[in-house]
């Protein structure tokens, strides 16, 4: 298990939320890993807009894997191996 899931690789999580709610509980759940938030605007039809909230962590791969469950409730997530 620890071959597949290494404690010592880092990843860059991303994670895309229409809920200020949603992102509200993501920085809950990863409140002790090194975490920002940021707003997207995009513009939909007409001059409709549309936020897009998104939260970026970096974790190791084990507490990725950890995490999963709940990062699925939250909104659809992507994750990259983070360069070190």
């Amino acid at each position: 298990m620890s071959q597949i899931f290494p404690r010592d690789k880092i990843i860059l999580l991303h994670i895309y939320s229409h809920s200020q709610e949603k992102v509200a509980q993501g920085l809950n759940l990863l409140k002790k890993y090194p975490t920002y938030h940021y707003t997207i605007h995009k513009k939909g039809v007409g001059l409709e807009e549309e936020n897009i909230y998104v939260i970026e962590s970096y974790l190791s791969k084990w507490d990725y894997y950890l995490l999963t469950p709940y990062l699925k409730q939250i909104g659809k997530f992507y994750t990259h191996e983070a360069s070190q």
